[in-house]
């Protein structure tokens, strides 16, 4: 454990992600809401929070694409990118999400928040001794990240077509 948090230390983006994902679970889950003062009204709000998370999560997958060219000379420069933009994308998320949510919207924000949960454990923090045990994280990791896909496709679908009639 000590080894962990000694890895932790020289990595800021941990400390960044934990700290977001705490104010998440704040907002969300404890109902201490207020983080993001709202100067315009909830459905611009929304859709321009919502518009920035899903640009900030689409760049998300420049990571796989660099990977699957096989662009291994731009691979650092990505995956250093890829750490970072997943705080601003929590930071994103908390900025658009109200609450937690029922049933699939509760789901949705549980996969989430396990999205960016298991990408702060990655190879640098943990140091997997084990092949294979890196490998299920990083499958746990993009499964998650797969997963959120279509949960926000027919969030998007859900929320312009129910909440954007009003």
């Amino acid at each position: 454990m000590t080894a962990l948090i000694r890895r932790a230390r020289r990595h800021p983006y941990f400390w960044l992600g934990i700290g977001a994902l705490f104010l998440v679970s704040l907002s969300l889950f404890a109902g201490l809401r207020g983080f993001a003062m709202r100067r315009i009204d909830g459905f611009t709000w929304q859709v321009s929070t919502g518009l920035l998370l899903f640009v900030v999560l689409a760049y998300q997958w420049v990571l796989l694409a660099v990977r699957q060219m096989g662009l291994q000379s731009r691979m650092r420069m990505h995956f250093v990118a890829h750490r970072w933009m997943g705080i601003v994308t929590i930071v994103c998320f908390l900025l658009h999400a109200q609450r937690a949510g029922y049933g699939w919207t509760l789901a949705l924000t549980l996969v989430f928040f396990f999205t960016g949960l298991s990408g702060l454990f990655s190879k640098e923090i943990v140091g997997y001794k084990r092949r294979w045990t890196y490998l299920l994280w990083l499958w746990c990791h993009i499964c998650l990240a797969f997963s959120l896909v279509p949960m926000i496709a027919v969030h998007i679908w859900i929320a312009l077509t129910f909440q954007g009639a009003r």
